[in-house]
């Protein structure tokens, strides 16, 4: 496929008009502090910045920062600046900043940079992140957002990153407006964003649902005999999915779920009926693991049987995620020890699928090595093969993946990452790892990728020849329009490509999310748009429900998506049976 123009926010207004900021706003950030920004730059050879008076347009003065070769993350060439007004969580907080590109070497000639209001500890708490592209042409951008911190003067910062491939742009007329919480975002100004590709008649989609039909479904044919084994026709039949083959899932918190009150029960009840596949957040991750007492282990055991009982697939996460960071405190002690940092590493991968074995469909065996590394920098490369072969050794049925979130999130922009992910994937496969699967992350804020771009993504790693699985999608923002329409768009996608076996959300209930906007259903259970475009897409339109009589030959013959059924023989009970490529044909008995 030819390299396709990638665009994270279009601006509905072409020309520039600047718009006031409203009234009633307390300053946190004024427009003359842009001079006492500070500078993180990899080095010379790789980016540099200045401050530079402007004769015309918008802003008087504004930073010019040139990238000149792709920094290892985006974050490595940026300017910080301290708020210098109080904010509080749940504050509506409200931006503006202008931005133009003067020389950019990618697809579409535009310039991008990243908008960050964050705490400015180490924690580095985000209220929101967005990147922007701009044109020659100075672009206003404005967008209120709600704090998620408190915070005094001087403790939050912004954030303009630019660590992007090689190209020139000019940022100015910061500012930022505090309308403490009674105002909420939605009454403010926005400036309006939009993605390619996102109209109903868009080529792509039509194209998306010819392949849905030709590669998600199967004929069926179900074959009633009587009881001397001949041919039953008229016979009224009726058959109903129940469960898709397909990981249509999300994020879980076991103790959520095994919880009391209306809640959990409630909790139960979405997670039975609208998932097919489930990841556990947080239980299994080594720290987490360890540091559990006997009764939460048991505890995230039971959990794992409430979904092996209802025959709801599962995927294990993570047995590494190998920087010194997220490993347990008994791995950090033994920096300097890499024969028992190895014995180890092993004992961690065997047990933990060991303990899962014949329960998971499928388990990370690491993630993020392009981030967190700091355990294949004491045990060598090869050290992560061995991994994999733990894993297979403990449970040679258990499908194994590496995940990062390099790939679709943010556009896929950041090249080396993207490059590396591959590198590591291909490096596994030439050291014979039993690899069977990639996973991208998949956490959007307001810069989604196109669906033509998100396409050529998943072309570029289905190309690998493993499967493909969406493993923490979510979209974290507040236009639930936007919100809604990506979350339809990117499913079709990934459900039209060969290469995807799953997309799993990273959670689903605002009671118990990681980034609330970013949930189906809100606290009190009501549906949000993009909980409702889950719901049609995954349990109505790719759904498969048919009634009918048998054929003169006692057959019933349907297409449909693969998946657990309910299937009824005239006024007998329901039988529940599997159909899928592997058993595409199957005969009853009538009572």
């Amino acid at each position: 496929m030819k390299a396709l123009a990638i665009v994270f926010l279009t601006v509905l207004h072409a020309a520039y008009a600047a718009t006031p900021a409203p009234d009633g706003g307390s300053p946190v950030f004024k427009v003359s502090a842009i001079e006492s920004f500070a500078l993180d730059s990899p080095s010379r050879d790789t980016a540099r910045a200045e401050l530079m008076d402007i004769s015309s347009g918008p802003v008087i003065r504004a930073w010019r920062m040139e990238t000149l070769r792709q920094p290892a993350e985006t974050w490595k060439f940026q300017l910080r600046g301290r708020s210098s007004g109080p904010v509080k969580r749940g504050d509506t907080l409200w931006a503006r900043f202008f931005l133009r590109s003067s020389a950019s070497r990618n697809e579409t000639g535009e310039g991008h940079a990243t908008f960050v209001f964050e705490s400015a500890d180490e924690r580095h708490v985000k209220s929101i992140d967005l990147t922007f592209s701009a044109g020659s042409e100075w672009r206003e951008f404005c967008f209120p957002f709600e704090c998620r911190s408190d915070l005094a003067a001087g403790e939050a910062q912004i954030s303009i990153r630019a660590g992007f491939r090689p190209q020139v742009i000019e940022v100015g007329g910061i500012e930022v407006f505090n309308y403490g919480p009674s105002v909420q975002p939605a009454d403010l100004p926005r400036t309006q964003v939009d993605y390619p590709g996102r109209e109903l008649d868009a080529a792509w989609r039509m194209e998306a649902e010819a392949r849905i039909e030709k590669i998600r479904k199967n004929d069926f044919t179900l074959c009633v005999v009587d009881a001397a084994g001949k041919p039953a026709p008229g016979v009224k039949i009726d058959v109903r999915l129940r469960r898709h083959a397909f990981g249509f899932g999300s994020a879980v918190d076991g103790s959520v779920l095994l919880g009391n009150g209306a809640d959990s029960e409630r909790y139960r009840e979405v997670i039975d009926r609208s998932f097919s596949r489930v990841v556990f957040e947080n239980e299994l991750k080594w720290q987490s693991w360890e540091s559990a007492s006997d009764g939460r282990r048991a505890l995230s055991m039971e959990a794992i049987e409430w979904f092996r009982k209802r025959g709801i697939a599962m995927r294990g996460h993570v047995l590494l995620w190998p920087s010194w960071q997220y490993l347990p405190e008994s791995m950090r002690r033994l920096r300097g020890n890499p024969v028992e940092l190895r014995r180890l590493a092993l004992e961690r991968v065997h047990g933990m699928v060991s303990l899962t074995r014949g329960r998971f469909h499928d388990w990370d065996v690491v993630n993020e090595p392009y981030a967190h590394h700091d355990l294949m920098d004491v045990l060598g490369g090869g050290a992560m093969a061995d991994w994999f072969q733990a894993a297979h050794e403990a449970d040679p049925e258990v499908r194994l993946f590496l995940n990062d979130y390099a790939g679709l999130a943010a556009g896929g922009m950041n090249t080396r990452h993207k490059d590396h992910f591959e590198k590591t994937v291909r490096d596994l496969q030439e050291r014979y790892a039993p690899i069977h699967g990639i996973g991208l992350q998949c956490h959007f804020g307001w810069s989604v990728t196109p669906p033509e771009a998100a396409l050529a993504e998943l072309d570029r790693w289905g190309k690998l020849g493993l499967e493909v699985q969406l493993t923490e999608f979510d979209i974290d923002i507040t236009d639930e329009e936007l919100q809604a329409d990506y979350t339809r768009d990117l499913l079709t996608l990934a459900f039209s490509h060969p290469s995807v076996t799953a997309i799993m959300t990273w959670g689903f209930w605002e009671g118990r999310h990681w980034r609330p906007d970013a949930a189906l259903w809100r606290k009190d259970w009501s549906l949000k748009p993009n909980g409702k475009v889950w719901l049609d897409l995954t349990t109505r339109r790719w759904w498969t429900q048919a009634a009918g009589v048998t054929d003169a030959k006692g057959g019933f013959h349907l297409r449909g998506f693969p998946g657990d059924y309910e299937v009824r023989i005239g006024s007998g009970p329901s039988e529940s049976v599997r159909l899928d490529a592997n058993r595409s044909s199957i005969t009853f008995t009538r009572p």
